[in-house]
């Protein structure tokens, strides 16, 4: 361990769980009230019972919860017991403000006032329970799941790095703005260039699959005169004029390896393409 924990840190795990439980209520009151609508029930005493069922799953399962976490903070760390005690209790009595809120009550006072007193007591009433449970140690709750870091990088500009992720769902996405006149004058150089150096067969069929997979532009034409003067037989060669038309088509996609050449050996440099 690094550095010592805070009370703040064990405030932070907690509101975490809470945020998930009334982040769940609140989709299970919003589906069950579709559900209600769907048959002509939701202004009836049915939808009282089963809007506060669905709070009330979230809110039993959340103090076990909150309850587990101060258990493991109170093993775990030197924090003093009562502060964390105390703290877990006030996080609780507005947990259970929100849940409350989650009910619709004041709208369903009209139809059975007493009906929506009782259960809105009774939540009161669980919670003072749980917590004399735990002080007297009757109940012994599990260490809930621990709350997920948030390990997400936003990079505005970034050169000459590699990007690695493992993680499922992750993405990456690149974004390059390609000048056609510059192309033109570059395509133009590599094109030259592949005409007058000394390749051996292999070498030159190296490149030509290079930039062929790089590219997806099918059936490209032959334009490579060094080839063909070579005797070279097979695949067609790749065609720079048909590259320059796909990008100039507004084609986006792939990598452009552009292979220069110097004293006799190849060398590679890579256009990226978003």
């Amino acid at each position: 361990m690094f550095s010592e924990p805070t009370i703040n840190d064990f405030l932070d795990n907690v509101k975490w769980h809470l945020a998930k439980a009334a982040d769940r209520a609140g989709r299970a009151v919003a589906s069950t009230q579709g559900l209600l609508a769907s048959k002509g029930g939701l202004n009836s005493g049915r939808a009282i019972i089963m809007i506060f069922d669905a709070v009330r799953t979230e809110f039993d399962a959340a103090i076990d919860t909150v309850f587990g976490e101060l258990k493991r903070t109170i093993n775990r760390t030197h924090l003093n017991r009562g502060d964390l005690r105390q703290a877990a209790v006030s996080c609780l009595e507005n947990f259970a403000i929100e849940m409350k809120a989650l009910t619709n009550a004041d709208q369903y006072r009209s139809l059975a006032a007493q009906a929506v007193d009782e259960r809105l007591t009774a939540m009161d009433r669980h919670l003072a329970f749980a917590i004399r449970q735990f002080d007297t140690g009757f109940i012994d709750p599990s260490e809930p799941e621990r709350p997920n870091v948030n390990n997400s990088i936003n990079i505005g500009t970034m050169t000459g790095s590699a990007i690695q992720h493992g993680s499922p769902g992750a993405t990456q996405s690149i974004q390059f703005n390609l000048k056609i006149d510059e192309a033109r004058s570059a395509l133009a150089a590599f094109e030259s260039a592949m005409q007058t150096v000394q390749l051996s067969r292999s070498q030159s069929d190296e490149v030509i699959a290079r930039c062929s997979y790089a590219l997806p532009v099918h059936r490209l034409a032959a334009t490579d005169r060094r080839r063909s003067a070579n005797k070279g037989a097979g695949a067609p060669p790749l065609s720079i004029q048909a590259i320059i038309s796909a990008y100039s088509s507004g084609w986006t996609g792939g990598a452009l390896e552009a292979v220069m050449v110097a004293d006799g050996r190849a060398g590679a440099a890579a256009w990226g393409v978003a």
